[in-house]
């Protein structure tokens, strides 16, 4: 059963502070470039605490200091009453424009086997320490982990509707044009049905499996903390029309692909389509919808190799991907193309098991344009196209008590940082 709480958020007072110039990404999405601009936006910018800038081994306690003179100063005023905190996001997808509403709750942190709160991705070191070193130092939930809930009767989007009907308490626009809208929950009916809601489903980590990692962490050290229990999250009904996963593509530093035809001959067709498709970028966007066009069917992949040539990668049936597939994981798990690039491909023939994938040695563009540039006239000897994971494939392996390679979904957009902190104390 998951249990959720109301809570007495953080937030920004929009009489001291522009609410379009403090929201951030959370950390994992934000290069060197983003990170500067993001803090010269506002010295209340949310990246000053989320980020903990600088090399120094003191940049989370200076976070931690900004974090605290924002709430002495003003900037950050605490909620009075126990509140969920409803969260509207308007945005561009794929040339559309789209809404998602989550609600910001306090969720009771459970161990991955009691399968109330499963994770669908593995996780890696790095992130994790860089996390509870922040969490150390603030003794907050500086940016929340998003996650989906069941709900078929739609009880929430109920609540969610008559919500919305007043006006918000803060509104931002982003430096996408993405627009942001909070409103408070306060009504105990509205609070109680919620709960309810909650309690008829399990939750299902999408985005934020390190920071989840890490308040369970935090939580072994703080074993007489009540609010160590708890961590800030975004919950979203998996029927939410907004709900929308980009592929992930793969980007490859190194590694011979001279005998790349050959070495997937067993398992794939592979077309050289280069002289079908436009030149550079164009011919990269225009090989993945080759692939999407094939999403319904066995694994297929759009190659990038650093020559500039362009291969399509298709498997030549379910069977053949399933007879090389580990026999001990579920058929969610087998027909999943993330692990079918990792054991067949990843692993086999450029030596990258999930050790490695682990550790680093696959880095990510959701961008195919961006993958061709980064291959071709940057560093990587190889990119690989695929095709973004559908939600329900999702939910599947976490009830099979399975996760993902990191990496496999990008839920978009992320939850901003900046809508609400939870400071963990009473």
């Amino acid at each position: 059963m998951v249990d959720i709480r109301p809570f007495r958020g953080l937030r920004y007072n929009t009489r001291h502070v522009d609410p379009h110039a403090v929201l951030a990404p959370p950390y994992d999405v934000v290069g060197t470039e983003a990170e500067n601009e993001l803090l010269a936006r506002s010295p209340y910018n949310a990246a000053h605490v989320e980020l903990a800038p600088g090399k120094s081994a003191d940049r989370f306690g200076r976070a931690a200091d900004v974090f605290r003179r924002w709430q002495k100063d003003g900037q950050l005023v605490r909620d009075e009453e126990l509140t969920f905190y409803l969260y509207e996001q308007e945005f561009i997808v794929e040339g559309s424009r789209a809404r998602r509403r989550c609600f910001f709750a306090q969720v009771r942190l459970a161990l991955p086997q009691e399968g109330i709160v499963r994770p669908h991705e593995s996780t890696m070191a790095g992130p994790k320490a860089v996390r509870l070193d922040l969490m150390r130092a603030t003794n907050a939930n500086i940016s929340p982990i998003f996650s989906l809930f069941t709900d078929g009767a739609g009880r929430s989007r109920e609540v969610f509707n008559q919500t919305a009907l007043s006006p918000s308490v803060f509104e931002a626009t982003d430096e996408r044009g993405d627009i942001h809208r909070l409103w408070l929950i306060t009504k105990q009916a509205d609070i109680d049905t919620l709960v309810d809601v909650l309690e008829e489903s399990t939750v299902t980590i999408a985005d934020g499996h390190h920071r989840y990692a890490t308040a369970l962490e935090y939580m072994s050290e703080q074993p007489e903390s009540d609010a160590a229990r708890y961590v800030l999250m975004g919950l979203i009904d998996i029927q939410d029309p907004g709900l929308a996963i980009l592929p992930n593509h793969r980007l490859i530093r190194t590694g011979q692909t001279t005998e790349l035809t050959r070495s997937l001959s067993d398992c794939f067709e592979v077309l050289d389509l280069t002289d079908d498709l436009s030149d550079g970028r164009e011919g990269a966007i225009e090989l993945l919808e080759h692939v999407r066009r094939l999403a319904d069917g066995p694994s297929t992949f759009g190659i990038i190799e650093s020559s500039g040539r362009l291969l399509l990668a298709t498997g030549r049936s379910f069977e053949t991907l399933a007879e090389k597939m580990p026999s001990t994981i579920s058929e969610a798990s087998s027909r999943l193309d993330a692990l079918v690039l990792t054991k067949l491909i990843l692993g086999p023939i450029f030596d990258i098991d999930a050790d490695a994938l682990t550790a680093g040695a696959v880095d990510f563009s959701a961008d195919a344009g961006e993958a061709y540039v980064a291959t071709v006239d940057g560093d990587y000897s190889l990119a690989i196209l695929v095709n973004s994971t559908p939600v329900q494939q999702v939910i599947d392996i976490a009830d099979a008590g399975e996760v993902m390679p990191q990496k496999t979904t990008y839920f978009y957009p992320k939850l901003a940082t900046g809508m609400v902190f939870n400071l963990l104390e009473s």
